[in-house]
């Protein structure tokens, strides 16, 4: 059993830090050849992705948590989750934190996936602005932000909803299969 918690948590990890280092090489020159507001678009549905098949992977309360401050440590140095500081590994936890109380009460099915995948994003862009306003990070930022929240909102329910659905699929059809899946996790 506590081999099968460690298998776990070092999934969580993985699955964490393959999320960032996509999000940071995928975002990065997408911020820099178009915008940070369209990378982050872009970025939104392809981490949500990943961060499904964690979730599918290790469906257990504390592994979205992990996969988020897994996350969100190598991104404290970068633009990835907004201005660098420390503030993001708090901004991960609560993410975190949140899709496993959603998925502990209304449970994993497809249809929670797209719902969870839509609220952890939102929930990720609210934190976000938060912490750069109390921070008093980037005025610019926060104003351009703040003037187009309203529309944000639904945009990233929606593109996170979207990955987490896809990642739920891709689990399911494909990856659930493969053999390294099947020896860690004994499926």
């Amino acid at each position: 059993m506590k081999e099968q918690k460690v298998k776990l948590v070092l999934y969580s990890i993985s699955i964490g830090i393959i999320a960032f280092i996509v999000a940071f090489f995928l975002g990065t020159p997408l911020n820099i050849a178009l915008s940070p507001m369209m990378g982050g678009i872009i970025n939104a549905v392809i981490t949500a992705m990943i961060i499904a098949i964690g979730c599918k992977g290790a469906p257990k309360f504390g592994s979205s948590i992990i996969i988020w401050v897994s996350f969100s440590i190598p991104a404290i140095f970068t633009l990835t989750m907004g201005p660098p500081g420390f503030h993001k590994i708090i901004i991960a936890f609560l993410t975190g934190l949140t899709m496993d109380i959603l998925f502990a009460i209304f449970g994993r099915t497809k249809l929670m996936y797209f719902i969870v995948g839509g609220i952890m994003s939102d929930v990720m862009t609210i934190l976000t602005l938060l912490a750069m306003i109390v921070l008093s990070m980037s005025p610019e930022s926060v104003k351009k932000l703040s003037e187009y929240i309203w529309l944000l909102i639904p945009l990233y329910f929606f593109l996170g909803g979207i990955g987490m659905y896809l990642g739920f699929n891709v689990y399911e059809k494909r990856i659930k299969n493969l053999s390294i899946i099947k020896t860690l996790f004994g499926n």
